[in-house]
């Protein structure tokens, strides 16, 4: 079971789902942890988009990539949905594949809660 499930969201990337996939990879093999990671590139059923032939293909050369490939029945929240079904991880985190977010962020939200789960309990009077 992985530690870490990350799920990407991945609408109409195209190419640019490539590098944010490489500095991802990167930044979660530097935790030393197991890890899954999710794309997801769900799409409108007569879309000539290119993103899920792509995530197809970047599966078929990683086997820590899961993808979720589905004709779209809701927006980014049901994108997010069918993402998160697919998890097997203990802890989960989420981010758009866009770049919007500084991709490091999903170490330093897993350090995060890992220095808090892992704190000693104190006094609550402390």
């Amino acid at each position: 079971m992985p530690e870490l499930s990350v799920v990407v969201l991945c609408y109409h990337s195209g190419k640019t789902i490539l590098p944010f996939f490489d500095q991802l990879k990167s930044i979660l093999d530097d935790l030393k942890i197991e890890y899954e990671i999710i794309l997801v590139a769900n799409d409108f059923a007569h879309s000539k988009d290119e993103t899920i032939e792509i995530v197809k293909e970047l599966a078929k050369n990683h086997d820590k990539i899961i993808p979720v490939t589905k004709i779209k029945e809701g927006m980014m929240g049901w994108d997010m949905q069918q993402g998160i079904n697919a998890c097997t991880g203990n802890y989960i985190c989420v981010i758009d594949g866009d770049g919007q977010f500084p991709i490091v962020s999903v170490a330093d939200v897993y350090k995060h809660i890992k220095k808090i789960q892992l704190r000693p309990c104190k006094n609550i009077q402390d």
